[in-house]
């Protein structure tokens, strides 16, 4: 449109230019001088058309060109923007999953940790409530004995009560039989037997007194005996009743830290979910990046296309602009031709010289045209350095950009080749350790056939083992066996519990 536009307008100039050219040659009427002056005017103009029409011809050109380098700069850009955000994704990406893969490695020994704790806390939880048991027995063992004692302790001193109660009723009985003998026996007599008797009653009383006395003492003894026993059972159920109390304490604070830390594997074995999915999401996300990257490319391979299309679309534009070229340089013959028509007619320009102020006038007009021309050859002149000066800029752009994008591409297969690396080293370490895990399997279920097979020789030869005595060899072979199958065996009752 442009190009067409300037031919128009040039057409217009040139055809107001001869038309007045004519009007002037014949209102002068062919005189001399201003034939010379005519002829210099058009000389110059003659210069100024060509490079006019090779100006008009680049800025043609470069305007054709412009807007296909500014869309291709803008779509460079754009794409460049999209693969510098892709990257920074990538990158992000990547960095996340290496997070996320120590978090996991992190956590992998808590996990194993707390474990352990709580196994240790179920073993030293059986090995309590054993104790509470031991003590439980204890306390029950030490109660019998004391209700025991303490009647036996009653039944004995009511044998001692009844026993003394009865030797006072003996006492008594004696004294009294004593007295009626002394009343039924003989006056004479009565003075000897009164002295007899009192000896008796004396010897009685000491008799009595002796025997109540020591067993005042044995049964006071025997009271103090069972008081401090007592005391000393009394202080022995309440040291039970406390280690029964601190025992159950301990009990509950073990089985509260247990369901802590079954809360907390619960907790980290859900955070290690999370932290899996995640890392899949990660990957996923990692695989739908490398996806768009690969459409970006091709969208850059398009555009790469469409610029070859516009070269060659200039290429077209430029054999355009040498046949409008060749159709000036016949435009330019005619001027010859109508030169040499103009310079007949200045002859008759000559003869007519009292038209002469008219011509003045439009002399003025004509020369206002060129004087605008010559404006307009200026400002064509800037605008033509301006453009190509952008043009230029818009170039190293272009080619800056295109560096930068194959350093990109570069970047994003050395990328893409770390990742499939890092993949089968992790499945291969994957298989790596299935096959160990399928392997200590085997080897648990051989040792566990040796084990049985060495069980049933063992019982085999411990059957035989009287005939077997007078071969000391053998049996500390039996011995041996013995031992390792009782050593086996506590390892299992010990690692029973995990």
């Amino acid at each position: 449109m442009l190009k067409r536009n300037h031919e128009s307008i040039l057409q217009k100039r040139t055809d107001e230019y001869f038309h007045l050219r004519a009007d002037y040659l014949k209102l002068r009427g062919g005189s001399v001088v201003p034939h010379k002056k005519d002829k210099g005017e058009s000389d110059i103009l003659r210069k100024k058309i060509p490079e006019i029409i090779f100006k008009l011809d680049d800025i043609l050109v470069e305007n054709e060109k412009h807007p296909a380098f500014i869309q291709e700069t803008l779509s460079f850009g754009n794409l460049k923007d999209r693969l510098d955000s892709l990257l920074s994704e990538n990158h992000q990406l990547n960095e996340l999953l290496k997070d996320k893969k120590n978090e996991v490695k992190s956590l992998l020994p808590q996990v194993s940790d707390a474990t352990e704790k709580r196994l240790q806390h179920s073993l030293a939880e059986a090995d309590m409530l054993k104790e509470v048991g031991d003590l439980n027995l204890a306390m029950e063992e030490s109660l019998m004995e004391a209700s025991v004692r303490e009647e036996v302790y009653k039944c004995f001193l009511r044998d001692l009560s009844w026993g003394t109660r009865n030797e006072v009723e003996v006492l008594s009985l004696g004294f009294d039989m004593l007295n009626r003998s002394n009343d039924t026996n003989a006056v004479s007599t009565r003075k000897f037997e009164i002295e007899d008797s009192e000896i008796e009653c004396l010897i009685m009383q000491e008799i009595c007194g002796v025997i109540s006395g020591e067993g005042i003492k044995e049964a006071k003894d025997m009271l103090k005996e069972l008081y401090w026993e007592y005391l000393n059972e009394k202080d022995i159920r309440i040291s039970l009743d406390t280690k029964v109390i601190e025992m159950e304490n301990k009990l509950k604070f073990e089985v509260e830290e247990e369901d802590r830390l079954n809360k907390l594997v619960s907790v980290l074995e859900t955070s290690v979910n999370e932290k899996e999915k995640l890392a899949t999401e990660a990957s996923a996300a990692l695989a739908k990046k490398i996806g768009q990257f690969e459409q970006v490319r091709q969208e850059l391979n398009a555009v790469k296309e469409f610029a070859s299309q516009q070269q060659t679309l200039a290429s077209g534009c430029n054999k355009e602009v040498n046949v409008v070229k060749g159709q000036l340089a016949e435009a330019l013959a005619q001027i010859e031709i109508l030169k040499e028509e103009a310079t007949q007619l200045n002859k008759s320009l000559e003869e007519k010289v009292e038209e002469l102020k008219e011509a003045n006038h439009r002399e003025n007009m004509v020369e206002t045209i060129i004087g605008n021309i010559n404006e307009s050859s200026k400002m064509l002149a800037d605008f033509e350095c301006t453009v190509t000066g952008r043009l230029r800029t818009n170039n190293a752009r272009f080619e800056h950009s295109y560096s930068q994008l194959d350093s990109l591409v570069k970047k994003a297969n050395f990328l893409r080749r770390t990742t499939l690396l890092y993949q089968q080293r992790l499945e291969k370490r994957c298989s790596d350790l299935q096959l160990a895990e399928a392997e200590v399997d085997l080897l648990g279920d051989g040792v566990d056939i040796l084990l049985s097979l060495l069980e049933k020789i063992y019982i085999a030869l411990d059957h035989y083992s009287p005939v077997l005595q007078h071969y000391p060899g053998i049996m500390e072979i039996l011995k041996v066996i013995k031992r390792e199958l009782t050593g086996e065996y506590t390892k299992l009752v010990k690692s029973s519990p995990a």
